[in-house]
């Protein structure tokens, strides 16, 4: 008997080729197996190009309607189009089976070749989670107003936003002054995110079950700086020198805010429940830090 009755499906945005080899057969699966398929009803135009014989077998739904309308999500693209789906969302009850579309797929575990193997366990209810929890990140103006705020899984990144000129960052801890930053900016990472941007800056790598946040300064023009450890529910906080131009917040590579001279950058750590992520039982979190990035296997 399938536990899963109603399953919405997500679409990496902009793609149609790469859906056509196996999004139909996925969808005839669901269907044969009594499962009610949801798609969003912005996704309409797309699915007639890959896969209009089944259009009248599918649901379409409104964003608003998916917690409500769906018991699980499957996720097809790759990590950014699983954390971009996570964050529009805001909160979901039901998990999320992640299937890697992109070229790393650390947090979507499943590959396009290899999921439907897996797919039949789930539907019967034998599958493991973890949770994925997000970050909070504010801006505050001279008038200490809020102008900005936004989730991040990955990590959230001051830095410049034009030509190659160094900024200088100001970075408090839990209010107290911990180091200023004369460079190309700063990266605040989660422990999950600490296999990303922080880990191409030379940040320590971090397992996802340490609740942690990484502070690594980008390209620092200094010979003694280092990123540092923090638990996450620290109050990080950055104040801009007025003497930097053209500097933006960015988070997870995906929602960008530029800031200005007098604006400050909190982060702190939202009670939020998290989501719930479909694990692949056939790796660990080891086997993936080793083939992805030691052996260099990325897809």
């Amino acid at each position: 008997m399938t536990k899963f009755k109603n399953i919405t499906l997500v679409l990496k945005p902009n793609i149609i080729e790469d859906f056509t080899q196996f999004l139909p057969d996925l969808i005839t699966y669901l269907l044969n197996r009594k499962v009610t398929v949801h798609f969003f009803n912005f996704e309409k135009e797309r699915l007639k190009g890959i896969a209009c014989d089944l259009l009248s077998q599918i649901n379409f739904i409104e964003k608003t309607d998916l917690n409500h309308a769906s018991d699980l999500v499957i996720v097809l693209g790759g990590d950014g189009t699983l954390i971009g789906f996570c964050r529009d969302i805001g909160k979901m009850n039901a998990p999320i089976f992640g299937i890697n579309l992109g070229k790393l797929g650390f947090l979507t575990e499943f590959s396009k070749n290899d999921f439907m193997e897996e797919l039949g366990n789930i539907l019967n209810g034998k599958y493991q989670t973890r949770t994925m929890k997000p970050h909070f990140a504010s801006v505050y103006n001279k008038d200490n107003k809020e102008i900005f705020n936004g989730f991040f899984f990955n990590d959230m990144v001051v830095s410049n936003d034009s030509i190659a000129r160094i900024i200088r960052i100001s970075v408090f801890i839990n209010n107290e002054h911990l180091f200023n930053v004369d460079g190309d900016g700063l990266i605040v990472s989660t422990s999950q995110g600490s296999t990303a941007y922080s880990l191409s800056a030379g940040g320590p790598i971090i397992h996802p079950s340490v609740n942690a946040l990484v502070l690594t300064p980008v390209c620092a023009h200094t010979l003694n700086s280092r990123p540092i450890v923090v638990p996450e529910d620290t109050i990080i906080q950055t104040a801009i020198f007025e003497d930097s131009n053209n500097v933006v917040l960015t988070l997870d590579g995906q929602l960008a805010f530029s800031l200005k001279k007098t604006d400050v950058v909190k982060t702190h750590n939202p009670k939020h429940p998290g989501f719930q992520i479909i694990t692949n039982p056939k790796r660990t979190y080891l086997s993936n830090l080793r083939d992805k990035f030691i052996q260099g296997n990325r897809l």
